[in-house]
């Protein structure tokens, strides 16, 4: 879907949220942010659609996936949405799949070699964030959530019905070998004039672990995304990620 967000009376919209199922979990606060600060943008996601101008697609998902990025180019032909805002399931893109109710299966980039899925996912992102800045705008990443092998909300439900205690447990060392290719790439791109990258697992996670659960309430949906209690611990990110960027930021890329 596609929806404007924020305050109605400001002048133009001067944000674009893009992304795949990620972008949607988190649209409707980033909606409340952008009331709160007195803007308003675009929210646009497509399940299973990584946020690439140029990729490549299972048979599945190809067509409504290039028909999202064909629409992302004509929005940024034309005016507003000075501020770029990348969301998504990177680690799926880059690893060729992810786990889905504890089963691993097959996504976008899948080339059956995982050295070349992540070469591929690197030279895709970096390619769509040098066509963005190269519009003039500036890019802001939100980085990856935890994966979980198991989904939270269904693994304590199920304990419950056992009289059991539900070990929903996540390590801070399993979210890194997951993020192995991805976090090494934000950071490089972090580095260039223009581009910003929030990390919504600096709020989740500490040295040894990554939170689920607060208390016996599940901070996630499912297996990979956050439901709305996981979405309140990020909100600092999202408040970051949306917010106008720096005079610093457009000075030092006016100087390249």
């Amino acid at each position: 879907s596609d929806c404007e967000v924020g305050a109605k009376n400001a002048r133009e919209r001067s944000f674009l949220v893009w992304g795949d199922s990620h972008a949607r979990v988190v649209a409707s606060t980033v909606a409340q942010i952008a009331e709160e600060q007195g803007s308003k943008g675009l929210v646009v996601f497509r399940g299973g659609c990584a946020p690439l101008l140029r990729r490549p697609g299972s048979p599945s998902n190809m067509r409504v996936c290039a028909k999202t990025a064909s629409l992302v180019e004509t929005l940024l032909q034309g005016p507003g949405y000075q501020n770029v805002v990348l969301v998504a399931r990177w680690a799926n893109y880059a690893e060729g799949g992810g786990y889905r109710n504890g089963k691993w299966y097959k996504a976008a980039f899948d080339q059956g070699d995982v050295s070349k899925n992540r070469a591929a996912f690197s030279a895709a992102l970096t390619a769509t964030v040098d066509s963005i800045l190269a519009s003039g705008r500036t890019v802001t990443i939100v980085g990856p959530v935890p994966d979980l092998k198991l989904n939270p909300p269904d693994t304590i439900i199920r304990a419950m019905m056992h009289g059991e205690k539900a070990n929903v447990r996540a390590t801070f060392a399993d979210f890194q070998a997951r993020q192995i290719a991805v976090l090494p790439l934000l950071q490089r791109l972090s580095k260039r004039p223009g581009v910003r990258v929030v990390y919504p697992h600096e709020s989740l996670c500490d040295a040894a672990i990554c939170q689920t659960v607060d208390g016996a309430m599940p901070l996630y949906s499912d297996d990979n995304h956050l439901g709305v209690n996981g979405v309140a611990l990020i909100r600092h990110e999202l408040e970051a990620a949306i917010a106008p960027a720096t005079k610093a930021d457009v000075s030092e890329r006016s100087t390249q």
